[in-house]
């Protein structure tokens, strides 16, 4: 019911050193390079996973020290009002908003 094709017979048996639709003979790199192209297809990201967690995890430790700390540090020494702490907290929030439109656009 399932008929192989050349190529995957190639792929299947790489200590065969022949290619049975033209008898021509495959040389050792070949295999390598091809069985490299087949690990790359189906290799897992794990560089992305931890720069995208370390990301996360600096934009969260961030947002977390400037509501915890800031608020009253800004207003012990610069004397302001809970507004004035919630217009910068809005303006940290742009800024976010801004940068992370610009880093998907440059990819």
């Amino acid at each position: 019911p399932f008929k192989s094709t050349e190529s995957s017979h190639l792929l299947t048996q790489p200590n065969s050193g022949t290619n049975q639709a033209t008898n021509s003979t495959i040389s050792a790199e070949d295999r390598v390079e091809q069985q490299l192209e087949l690990n790359s297809c189906s290799a897992f990201p794990w560089t992305a996973v931890v720069l995208l967690n370390v990301v996360f995890g600096t934009q969260y430790v961030g947002f977390a020290v400037q509501e915890s700390i800031t608020t009253p540090v800004v207003s012990l020494l610069y004397d302001w009002s809970v507004f004035e702490s919630n217009v910068l907290f809005t303006a940290a929030a742009c800024i976010a908003l801004v940068t992370f439109c610009v880093l998907l656009f440059i990819q």
